[in-house]
């Protein structure tokens, strides 16, 4: 009984951290920033984000902001060096093939926004949904 109810704690646990989407806090860093005085600010939006489906297994990923910074992700590998506890085999090695990478934008409300050059297909929406 004992270890039903520990087992039953573990998986609950696990799927409430798998559950959260949003951007593990310090897994990220703000290049080239020229308004200092919003750092604050826009890292607290892409921590409300969800950039786990973005992040890679080995290779670290660099988006570009239409505010007019970059964000350099970490990967998975990079984590798990800085001691944060996450599973491995929730990041992919590389994007899907179909994935635009889109500019993105940081509202003045903190919503981040996916600007596109076209209209993606489904496809091209799809980030890690399917490993």
């Amino acid at each position: 009984m004992k270890k039903t109810i520990f087992v039953a704690v573990i998986i609950l646990t696990s799927l409430v951290v798998r559950a959260q989407n949003k951007t593990i806090k310090g897994s990220f860093i703000l290049k080239n920033l020229v308004d200092q005085s919003k750092l604050e600010f826009y890292t607290q939006a892409i921590e409300n984000a969800n950039f786990e489906d973005l992040r890679l297994n080995e290779k670290t990923q660099v988006f570009e902001f239409e505010n007019g910074f970059s964000l350099e992700l970490a990967s998975a590998t990079e984590l798990i060096k800085k001691g944060i506890v996450i599973d491995l085999n929730n990041y992919k090695q590389e994007l899907d093939k179909d994935f635009q990478t889109p500019l993105f934008r940081i509202s003045n409300e903190g919503h981040l926004v996916a600007l596109y050059n076209s209209i993606p297909t489904k496809n091209q929406l799809k980030t890690n949904s399917t490993k």
